[in-house]
């Protein structure tokens, strides 16, 4: 079965601040994303297979614009959404699931040490 089958697909935007490269002008883009929210039950033509991958499914967000074209009207130069991550998992109410840190992650990074330097013997002759 394809995996349209198993979900209701809407198109929304949400805003995103977005930096031109070229003028270094921020400003807030309208993005369009596809929305797929999993079906209350499985189709009727679902296999056993089907119905354990449809039980595992989460809703999820696709962004569907990967250039937009900058604002500044000196400019208009096209920006590459490349700061906006393009697949958003979503919770139960719809919202953008963001992944809890755990201490570890919370931590900051340990510092790298200082290169060793041995002094260079110098050979007379």
């Amino acid at each position: 079965m394809d995996e349209r089958d198993f979900f209701n697909e809407t198109q929304e935007s949400k805003p995103a601040p977005l930096n031109c490269p070229h003028c270094h002008q921020v400003d807030t883009y309208d993005l369009r994303w596809i929305i797929r929210r999993k079906k209350n039950a499985p189709p009727p033509r679902a296999s056993e297979d089907d119905r354990k991958k449809f039980a595992a499914l989460k809703p999820y967000m696709v962004r569907m614009d990967d250039v937009v074209v900058c604002k500044n009207a000196r400019c208009r130069k096209k920006i590459e959404v490349s700061g906006v991550q393009s697949v958003a998992f979503l919770t139960a109410d719809g919202q953008i699931h963001v992944p809890e840190l755990t201490e570890e992650d919370r931590a900051p990074a340990p510092k790298p040490e200082a290169p060793k330097f041995r002094p260079r013997i110098m050979r007379q002759h």
